[in-house]
């Protein structure tokens, strides 16, 4: 059965103070053909991503071969950004998107995986 596994979906926190939190992406099965999935913040003065090695932008592609290494998880790190400092003690709660996926494995290109949800807290 195709399907994405994402780890953790939830509980993630970042901070203003750059504080980063990371989940992993997978594949349940290997897939007939190459699989991309878009990773993309929703909320960009709260937060960015990057693959560990990378700079942090607004969204990635995370692309995994049709062979026995889309069963590896790929890291996703999301950074906290500074933005209105001190405004939302308990912090702002933001999403990340995990989803659009593209692929020609009908399986895969059919999913929607769950998305993230991520706390950027606040420093005075």
């Amino acid at each position: 059965m195709a399907r994405n596994q994402v780890t953790p979906t939830s509980g993630l926190s970042t901070s203003e103070n750059s504080e980063t939190a990371t989940f992993t992406v997978a594949l349940a099965t290997v897939p007939e053909f190459a699989v991309d999935v878009a990773i993309t913040s929703l909320d960009v003065t709260e937060g960015l991503v990057r693959i560990p090695s990378g700079t942090s932008a607004s969204s990635l592609t995370l692309s995994f071969a049709a062979d026995i290494s889309a069963l590896t998880p790929q890291t996703v790190v999301v950074a906290g950004q500074s933005y209105d400092v001190g405004t939302e003690p308990a912090g702002t709660v933001y999403t990340v998107q995990v989803g659009s996926v593209s692929s020609s494995d009908t399986g895969y290109a059919a999913i929607d995986p769950d998305n993230i949800v991520a706390r950027n807290l606040d420093f005075p």
